[in-house]
């Protein structure tokens, strides 16, 4: 399911700055995404800068509706989620005949991020404040 890739690297210092080499291995993933109609999927969703905004109890409020507007336009069921202040992890199982997940997380966030009101200023792009 992964492709890993492994490169060896000749360091110019060492964590002193002595100008000695060190070995440097750098890893990297390529993931693929699993398209499997009706699958249970297991998501982590972060916010902008890791910003700790849904600690508060009006954004989860939010959160929760931006979860139910989606699910009325694109069933799935949410087997489990966990909200911590800067990400969550959910669970997903999706209709029979339906692998869509990426559709459905672009609603989530869009709904989101378009009405919470606590997403610092300097984070929302110029195309994005046009579009409130």
């Amino acid at each position: 399911m992964y492709s890993n890739v492994f490169r060896h690297l000749k360091g110019i210092f060492d964590h002193k700055g002595n100008g000695r080499t060190k070995d440097i291995y750098i890893y990297s993933m390529e993931y693929r995404r699993a398209n499997v109609a009706g699958g249970t999927y297991f998501f982590t969703m972060v916010t902008e800068k890791r910003q700790k905004i849904l600690c508060l109890p009006k954004n989860v409020s939010l959160l929760r509706d931006a979860f139910g507007y989606v699910m009325q336009k694109h069933p799935f069921i949410i087997d489990a989620i966990v909200i911590l202040p800067d990400h969550l992890h959910c669970i997903w199982t999706l209709p029979e005949n339906d692998h869509d997940f990426s559709t459905r997380w672009r609603l989530i966030k869009s709904y989101f991020s378009r009405k919470c009101e606590t997403i610092s200023p300097e984070n929302i792009s110029v195309s994005r404040k046009k579009k409130k």
